[in-house]
């Protein structure tokens, strides 16, 4: 387990700004004139970067092996929060962002495949969930360097945090490079290269899309729409994804355990149905710290699908396709994610300000019966054999 105490030091030294980014980068955004269109924008630059890539990744680490793929990005994350620091208008914000979302697909198939490649089928669930826990757990620092220097230096806090959060990166991407060994094993590689999708793939693969919009459309809404209904002080509004984020930082490992003992499938679908009632009791919401508490609350679904959904993806595998397979399924949810924030900023700006919340809502519920229809005792069409999915 050594190689995977490296990956995970390496993704926590990488992922320190992505809770603060998720606050700062609309503010920021808006601050420099950005519409919630164009703010929605950066969110499915992000998203479509995966989408374009993450299938070609899987077949390059299947192929060429995980480690140079976990370093390159780390090494594209230290030049998009270099670009943030510099990004003085909205065309610099879309660049940056669309190197962030090349290291991402990177880092997140890269991730997944080493934590496939070095437990078991198990507690692969747990596994996931503990790398989730430790992304989370380094936003927290993120967190404390930006919001500390809003209030210390606000003009300048944007440029320096994240030319700190860049150097941070630096460090991550050498300490992998001197100690990440290679988690590919001549037996993955000997074990055969062919590669279909199948029909448990393919209807996994519908469900994420799914997911991947009602997961996207949400995250530049919430902070727009507490901005323009509650307030627009940023000492308050850094509050709202504290709870989200303590929450994230404590349960997904719990969740992937009781994942792993009682089915993955049918813990997904209870995360998917708490997380949908709870998007359309947020239209609802009359005031700041219930919006807050119903959003962290809704939190609470998503960690019990995400460990769930990995430990499916990889059910979907052999051991020489676990690449190509998360490559191709994150595909999917990276597709849906791509949509979701322009839906979500239309549907703002164009019928309500409560509306991406309902839409949202009723989405994820919907998804939730999809899925509960199509995925269970989902069978390979061609060869009959059953993937356990269950």
């Amino acid at each position: 387990m050594e190689g995977l105490a490296v990956v995970r030091r390496g993704l926590f030294l990488v992922s320190a700004p992505l809770f603060f980014i998720n606050f700062a980068l609309p503010v920021q955004s808006k601050a420099i004139g950005a519409s919630a269109l164009e703010i929605g924008g950066l969110f499915s630059l992000f998203s479509l970067s995966l989408l374009l890539m993450r299938p070609v990744i899987g077949f390059g680490i299947d192929r060429f092996g995980r480690r140079v793929f976990f370093l390159s990005a780390l090494l594209l994350y230290v030049g998009a929060y270099t670009g943030y620091s510099f990004a003085l208008d909205i065309e610099t914000m879309y660049v940056a962002r669309f190197f962030q979302g090349l290291g991402a697909s990177l880092l997140l198939v890269s991730v997944d495949v080493m934590t496939a490649d070095l437990t078991d089928a198990t507690d692969r669930g747990q596994a996931m969930g503990q790398n989730v826990e430790v992304q989370t757990r380094a936003t927290f620092l993120g967190a404390f360097i930006g919001f500390g220097l809003i209030g210390a230096v606000p003009a300048l806090a944007w440029k320096f945090s994240f030319a700190l959060f860049a150097g941070i990166a630096c460090f991550g991407f050498i300490f992998a490079l001197i100690k990440l060994p290679e988690t590919k094993t001549e037996q993955m590689a000997e074990s055969g290269t062919d590669f279909e999708i199948s029909e448990s793939l393919k209807r996994l693969m519908g469900i994420l899309f799914l997911m991947g919009v009602a997961s996207a459309l949400i995250q530049p809404i919430y902070l727009i729409y507490l901005q323009d209904s509650f307030t627009t002080d940023s000492r308050i509004l850094s509050w709202a994804f504290l709870p989200a984020g303590i929450i994230y930082a404590l349960l997904p490992s719990k969740m992937g355990a009781l994942a792993d003992n009682r089915g993955p499938l049918g813990f997904m679908l209870i995360g998917m149905i708490t997380a949908g009632i709870l998007y359309f009791a947020m239209s609802y919401a009359p005031g700041f710290w219930s919006l807050v508490v119903i959003y962290s609350t809704s939190v609470v679904g998503w960690t019990m699908i995400e460990p769930s959904r990995k430990t499916l993806i990889a059910r979907c595998a052999s051991s020489s396709t676990v690449a190509r397979t998360f490559g191709t399924a994150e595909m999917a949810a990276g597709l849906g994610a791509t949509l979701g924030p322009l839906i979500g900023g239309y549907l703002y700006d164009h019928v309500s300000h409560q509306s991406p919340f309902i839409f949202n809502g009723v989405l994820m519920l919907f998804a939730a019966g999809v899925a509960s229809v199509i995925l269970q005792n989902s069978s390979d069409a061609k060869t009959g054999q059953t993937a356990d999915l269950d």
